[in-house]
């Protein structure tokens, strides 16, 4: 175990620091300060995922960054999947 720590040192340390912060917010226990803190780590995970598939299309980010203010003053955030798909799909028809 002491070996695995010290030759994945700072794997380690960034785990530690990760799971701290979202502690932090989880006792904290405020809902602009999730919704803030989540929305930021997904536009960063949308932005991986936009050079990782190769998307050069800007107005994606309008739209994820839409979403995500979206999600905060819809009553049922989870039924925005469903409506982001009806949108895509009438898109593409």
């Amino acid at each position: 175990m002491f070996s695995s720590f010290t030759h994945h040192k700072a794997r380690w340390l960034t785990g530690i620091a990760l799971a701290s912060v979202v502690g932090l917010i989880g006792w904290i226990d405020s809902l602009i300060l999730t919704w803030a803190v989540l929305g930021l780590i997904s536009l960063f995970a949308f932005h991986e995922a936009m050079q990782l598939f190769r998307i050069a299309s800007q107005s994606a980010y309008f739209w994820a960054a839409a979403l995500w203010v979206l999600a905060y003053f819809y009553p049922n955030p989870d039924d925005l999947f469903f409506l982001t798909a009806v949108v895509f799909g009438s898109a593409l028809a």
